[in-house]
């Protein structure tokens, strides 16, 4: 065994192994073209190679750098460039094979200084560990005319804008190193330029990045004068002189360099010593402009930034012409200002942007500095102006002012006379400037004052006395509250420095209002017939407390009224904005009941008590209001708490089926999702919006006083049949009809109490009821289908043209229009209120029950559940029947008009389940849910009032029928050649009989193409028959009719099983005409016939054998042997002679057919030749045996 191993591992090897690259080492270099036009791309596996050397850049020698060789020849005297590679590739070059390393490096960098026309040798390596594909780019670049400090270029620098230059530095190499360069380890690729100086002053250079390096030199290897990357300037240079200038970038950056540069000539006031006068006055501005680019820096003030950094300024001085402040205006945040007493002396103030500089004394002269740091040096524009001190700078100075009740008193300030006494307790960062003035006032009654046409730039503060106690502070319109009659207070205005300006201001006294607390609230008298208007004026109030619904950072002035309900109800207020506030307390200092903004309402108040209204609005609003308040009786259920829905959100958590809900704020159950609630009110002004699919169930009372919006498909429910629907706002119910087409219908009626067809129907083109008492069997459909359902009426007067009211629970055909494309009918019912609890019908029973069709519909808002419709009304109805408007009438369709409708496009439903229209898609079969306003037809067992309840209500209309308990068979026949089909429904359930079941067993329709069922007796033709529970040995006798007049070819399947019992069960049909049997399970079986009645054609059973014509032949004295069996069968009859022998296949389809005499046992060779399940008819002289044979 080992010695086989080793065989196979070496025997392995040459196929695992590398071929090795035909550049591994030196001696085989291929030569690559190394061009200055662009790069050139070459690409190598360096996991194929081997180490040949270390080139000096290698790292440990004790690792493995794989390595692979190339030759270029230099096509100029210069430099290359390998680009475009990691930092784990190593290039490095020499001058021949075996010769002198010139240079190493990883990563994409430089060789320099090669020379034209010489062949170089290149290696290419990669650590072992990190041996991958290795991609570079490699270019050449001829050495620059200026690569050296001899070798200069004359550039031209002018005080007129700047000269634009641009350079290749990567056509260069590094001469030096500069100050301001980095990593002395680092190449910085250099080129060099003269200028003459035009002027003594300084120049500039700018529009390059932060990579680009300039220094400037007074000679080649002269002193370094200046040296700087990116935009910046070198000061003092002298007119005439020539100075050197290098611009230099790092190896790894080098680029295509770009830059402008200019002269700036020194300015004459760039000293304290050379300052200029200027002139500084009250009358106005004065407006000076310099150029910061020809200054240099003089020294470092106060508020200039890093002293690192350079700040180029200039010297004005003026004289103060009045005792005061001086205000700079016009200026961006980068220009900075000092003021100093003299040259070298003391700074007084210093600031950026505009600012004042403050107390300064008439008739002495100030030293000005204006800077700006040198990045952003330009030509600095400012405009200086003197403010004269006010008389009432000082709250000592206060000036006496009037404030009365009688109307606004107004004044004017101008804050830039001003300086800053003190920060009050209002004003912003106590760092910054707050210039102010001081009045005082006397108090002409107990109240408030109230300051207005101010701006949010005005601070307002009263104090009690100079040097006293801060009383309030705000800024803006506001109010000051609780002052004291007779009593004298102290008021400063003040603004922010920099937006220091004229100030006017209004000012107003109000005496307190009697009812500004609880305890004195003011008696209102509510009515019920009419309300009763209340006028107010909140700048008489203070703020007692917070509502819930107000905002507690603000201050919301409240007023108090009580009241005594006058009736179990609701109390609206109304005729007030959003700005205003209103809640409801059942006591002072009690609980608060309720609280919302704007008009609304305050719900399941309770007659006789005592009830507490806060009105309130916020300060800066405060103005007079009238309000109205009236009583609405609607009393609430008894629910345990309530939510209400106010700003988006619930304010009590989530409703449910013990909570009273209350809309607030506009709801949409498509954001905010479907709920439950004990009881349900909408606040006027405010939508409730129920989207299709979703819904809101609801125990007890709704009390809409806005709107309440039911879309399409969504549902409304309630739960308590004697509870209502108040109807005091807007309801719209919206149900959109399918496509309809000229001459299409639907049966609809209305969920609503109080809807009329000149109102939701107003657009139809017809509306029609229906007389059941009119109505007479169409004689042609029940000579044609005599077992059948007959709801075509033989005179034609059953279904007069309707106008008028829609009636709760009645049905009516409504018709879009005779002409036109298929449209939708949107319909919006919006008349009364909507239908809750128990609604009746009163049902027409004519001679017998096939005479009776009656035409109802579902008269909620939501939909109901058949199967509770039936039950509830088992004493008349057994079935709900929908018309399916698949398709437009026809005149060649038996009735009394010229174009009449088809049975076809019935749909039935019944406690076992539901049967499509004839045609139509299984998929859309009843599933036992009605919806809003769906109109329907029953036939009626007998007279009497037809009934619905809100226990038939669902808030769905997904709710199905189908459970593991009720096994059902849905058998569909297909007219091979017309679009004519049939179905019919078994089903298996426990509380059936194998007798007419009422609900659960109905007469098949009179349709051209018809499957049904009959009794075991053979009697009627049922549409939909329940049996029993499901019995594997049930027979179930079956009917088929047709009314076409051909002989044509029709297929039976399977269209839908549901229930264990059948899934689990094969299913067999017999056909005792054909004398054949299918397994339906597996296929479908097709079969020819003319126009007809055949009752009794078709068994369906759950086993395969069956004897036909002898019920006392013995099955088991045939058998058929063996089975399964690959070829060859043999056949015995123990008492009957065999007289013929037919094999089928799944498809009932004849494959084998013989024919013996009176043979009792035969053997056959089978001619079918593929495997499967096949069916035997054997025939004897007492009937027919079936058996199933496997071939295998």
């Amino acid at each position: 065994m080992k010695k086989f191993l080793s065989f196979l591992f070496f025997g392995i090897m040459p196929v695992l192994a590398f071929s090795q690259p035909v550049n591994d080492d030196c001696a085989n270099r291929t030569t690559i073209s190394v061009l200055t036009a662009t790069t050139t791309s070459y690409s190598v596996d360096l996991t194929n190679a081997t180490e040949s050397i270390d080139a000096s850049c290698d790292g440990n020698a004790a690792n493995d750098y794989l390595d692979v060789w190339y030759e270029f020849t230099m096509p100029v005297d210069g430099n290359i460039r390998v680009t475009d590679v990691s930092g784990l590739d190593g290039f490095s070059i020499f001058d021949s094979c075996g010769g002198t390393e010139l240079t190493c490096f990883y990563g994409n960098d430089f060789a320099y200084n090669l020379t034209a026309a010489t062949t170089y040798v290149l290696r290419v390596a990669r650590r072992s560990i990190y041996a991958d594909v290795v991609s570079f780019d490699i270019q050449a670049f001829e050495t620059i005319a200026n690569d050296e400090c001899a070798d200069r270029i004359p550039i031209t620098v002018t005080t007129a804008g700047v000269s634009s230059y641009s350079v290749d530095l990567r056509n260069a190499t590094e001469s030096i190193d500069a100050s301001c360069d980095g990593n002395v380890a680092n190449d910085y690729l250099d080129v060099w330029y003269e200028f003459t100086m035009p002027v003594d002053g300084n120049i500039r250079v700018t529009d390059v990045s932060g990579l680009d390096g300039f220094s400037i030199f007074d000679s080649c290897g002269g002193t370094e004068l200046t040296c700087f990357y990116g935009n910046d300037f070198a000061y003092n240079l002298t007119a005439a002189t020539t100075y050197v200038l290098r611009v230099a970038r790092r190896s790894l950056y080098a680029d295509v360099v770009s830059f402008d540069i200019q002269a700036f000539e020194t300015i004459a006031n760039d000293e304290c010593a050379d300052r200029i006068p200027i002139t500084v006055t009250t009358g106005g501005v004065s407006s000076y402009s310099v150029d910061l680019r020809k200054a240099s820096e003089s020294l470092n003030a106060s508020c200039d930034g890093n002293v690192a950094n350079d700040y180029l300024d200039v010297w004005y001085e003026f004289t103060m012409p009045v005792d005061g402040n001086i205000r700079v205006t016009d200026v961006s945040g980068l220009d900075g200002f000092s003021i100093f007493d003299s040259c070298g002396g003391t700074e007084l103030t210093c600031f950026y942007g505009n600012d004042f500089g403050y107390n300064l004394t008439a008739a002495t002269t100030y030293v000005l500095r204006v800077a700006r740091r040198s990045i952003y040096a330009d030509v600095v524009s400012f405009d200086i102006q003197a403010f004269e001190t006010i008389a009432n700078d000082e709250c000592a100075d206060r000036i006496p002012i009037t404030i009365t009740t009688g109307g606004v008193s107004s004044y004017s300030v101008d804050l830039r006379n001003a300086s800053e006494s003190l920060n009050a307790s209002c004003d912003g960062n106590v760092a910054n400037d707050y210039l102010d003035v001081w009045y005082e006032f006397t108090m002409p009654v107990d109240g408030n004052i109230r300051v207005t046409d101010a701006s949010g730039l005005d601070g307002f503060s009263i104090f009690d006395n100079c040097g006293g106690t801060e009383l309030t502070c705000f800024y803006g319109n506001d109010f000051a509250y609780n002052l004291t009659a007779a009593t004298t207070y102290v008021l400063r205005v003040a603004r922010r420095s920099i937006y220091a300006d004229i100030v006017d201001f209004d000012i107003q006294a109000f005496e307190s209002a009697e009812n500004d607390d609880c305890l004195n609230a003011t008696y209102i008298n509510v009515g019920i017939v009419d309300y009763t208007e209340v006028t107010q004026d909140h700048r008489k109030a203070s703020e007692s407390i917070d509502a819930s619904c107000d905002n507690a950072s603000q201050i919301n002035l409240d007023l108090w009224y009580e009241f005594v309900m006058p009736v179990n109800g609701n109390i609206e207020i109304s005729n007030i904005g959003g700005l205003d506030g209103v809640s409801l307390f059942d006591g002072c200092a009690g609980t608060e009941l309720d609280c919302f903004d704007g008009n609304g309402l305050f719900f399941g108040l309770t007659s006789g008590t005592t009830y507490y209204l806060r009105s309130s609005k916020r300060d800066i609003y405060a103005d007079i209001i009238t309000f109205r308040i009236q009583a609405i009786e609607a009393p609430l259920a008894p629910c345990a708490t309530t939510t209400q829905f106010v700003g988006g959100t619930w304010d009590n958590g989530l409703p449910n089926m013990t909570t009273n809900a209350i809309i607030r704020s506009n709801y949409n159950t498509s954001t905010h999702g479907s709920f439950s609630a004990c009881s349900l009110a909408i606040d006027a002004s405010t939508f409730l919006t129920i989207n299709s699919g979703d819904f809101v169930e609801v125990a007890f009372n709704i009390d809409v006083n806005g709107t309440l919006n039911v879309e399409h498909e969504a549902s409304l429910v309630q739960r308590d049949d004697a509870s209502v629907t108040l109807n005091n706002g807007a309801i719209n119910v919206v149900v959109t009809t399918p496509e309809l087409d000229g001459r299409d219908f639907m049966l609809m009626g209305s969920p609503m109490s109080a809807e009329t067809t000149t109102g939701v129907l107003n657009g139809v083109e017809r509306v029609r009821n229906h007389l059941t008492e009119n109505f007479t069997p169409n004689v042609a459909v029940a000579a044609t289908s005599p077992g059948a359902g007959n709801w075509l009426d033989e005179e034609g007067d059953d279904w007069p043209v309707y106008a008028g009211s829609i009636n709760p629970g009645e049905g009516y055909m409504i018709m879009r229009s005779v002409t036109g494309p298929a449209t939708a009918l949107n319909l919006s019912y919006n008349e009364g209120t909507l239908n809750n609890g128990l609604i009746t019908y009163s049902a027409t029973f004519n001679a017998d029950q096939n005479s009776s069709p009656n035409i109802i519909a579902n008269p909620y808002a939501s939909p109901i559940l058949a199967d509770d419709f039936i039950n509830s009304n088992a004493t008349i109805v057994d079935a709900v029947y929908f018309w399916e408007h698949r398709t437009s009438p026809n005149s060649g369709n038996p009735g009394p008009y010229g174009l009449d409708y088809t049975m076809e496009d019935i749909s039935i439903y019944n406690l076992t389940g539901g049967t499509a229209a004839a045609g139509s898609d299984p998929s859309t079969m009843p599933n036992g849910v009605i919806a809003t306003a769906q109109g329907f037809g029953i036939k009626a067992l007998a007279a009497g009032d037809v009934s619905f309840s809100n226990v038939m209500r669902r808030t769905s209309g997904n709710t199905t029928l189908r459970s593991l308990d009720n096994d059902r068979i849905w058998l569909n026949v297909q007219s091979d050649r017309y679009d004519l089909n049939s179905t019919a429904l078994i089903g298996f359930l426990a509380q059936a009989s194998e007798q007419i079941d009422p609900g659960y067993d109905a007469k098949r329709l009179a349709t051209n193409v018809s499957l049904y069922s009959h009794l075991r007796d053979g009697s009627d033709q049922l549409g939909i028959q329940a049996l029993g529970s499901f019995d594997e040995g049930m027979k179930i006798s079956m009917g088929f009719a047709t009314l076409i007049d051909e002989r044509i070819s029709y297929t039976i399947s399977i269209e839908n099983i549901i229930g264990l019992n059948l899934e689990n069960a094969t299913v067999y049909l017999i056909d005792s005409h054909n004398n054949s049997i299918v397994d339906l399970s597996s296929g479908n079986y097709t079969f020819v016939s003319e126009k007809g009645i055949y009752d009794n054609r078709f068994t369906l059973q759950f086993t395969p054998e069956l004897v036909l014509n002898n019920a006392n032949h013995n099955i088991n004295t045939v058998a058929l042997y063996p089975n399964p069996t690959k070829g060859t069968i043999t056949v015995s009859s123990l008492t009957n002679a065999i007289q013929k022998v037919e094999i089928r296949d799944m498809l009932g389809r004849i494959v084998q057919s013989e024919l013996f005499l009176d043979e009792t046992t035969i053997q056959l060779a089978l001619k079918a030749e593929q495997s499967g399940t096949y069916f035997v008819s054997i025939f004897t002289s007492e009937g027919i045996v079936f058996k199933k044979l496997i071939k295998e």
